[in-house]
């Protein structure tokens, strides 16, 4: 039997589907499995690069946890297929509540809260690939507008919900990496100059 992987890679593929946080993929380093509240273990992993959070500060260590049932990181081995169970599986981004728990041992129901979907994989080719990303900046602008217009102002308040789902999340990562805080991360939506179109959208405000 293979031992567990040391390093896994994150991935944010749908981006215009929240609760995913829109963005490259991560490699995450395995610390410790934690054993879950809900009685299986999960994975406490630190993020090269930090993931942008819609409840807290940014996330640079998380707890992954088995999504779907019948599709779980244990499962994961070296593989060229892009296939859900065979190149990677849905998973939970949780964040630690209390950082004193510290991932390791056994964590109780409140010491972690799920705030993203993603995408594990053992090698970040396997992991699915995005939406396509114009189509996808196209609808979240005009999402954005009619906020806009029907609110006169471009601050989303949290949470807030329009028929496509959570917008607030996404106006915030767009601040997020507006503002640099994600380092060298292209953003949410790679190779859109969404800065420009926002600059350009009355009322819009960063």
């Amino acid at each position: 039997m293979s031992s567990p992987p040391s390093v896994l890679f994150l991935g944010s593929a749908t981006e215009s589907v929240v609760p995913h946080w829109g963005g490259s993929p991560r490699r995450a380093v395995v610390v410790a499995r934690p054993r879950l509240s809900r009685g299986d273990h999960g994975w406490l992993v630190r993020l090269d690069v930090p993931i942008p959070s819609a409840i807290g500060p940014d996330l640079h260590r998380v707890v992954l946890a088995d999504r779907l049932e019948g599709y779980s990181i244990d499962q994961l081995r070296p593989s060229r297929s892009r296939e859900i169970g065979a190149g990677w599986v849905p998973v939970h981004v949780g964040r630690l509540l209390d950082p004193a728990a510290g991932g390791i041992g056994t964590l109780a129901e409140g010491d972690l809260a799920n705030e993203y979907w993603a995408e594990v994989a053992l090698d970040p080719d396997n992991l699915p690939e995005s939406t396509n990303v114009k189509e996808a900046w196209a609808a979240t602008l005009r999402r954005i507008r009619r906020f806009i217009d029907e609110h006169d102002h471009s601050r989303v308040p949290e949470p807030y919900f329009d028929a496509e789902g959570r917008l607030d999340v996404i106006v915030g990562n767009l601040r997020w990496h507006h503002a640099g805080r994600a380092g060298i991360d292209p953003g949410p939506f790679p190779g859109v100059d969404y800065t420009g179109d926002l600059d350009r959208l009355p009322g819009w405000e960063w």
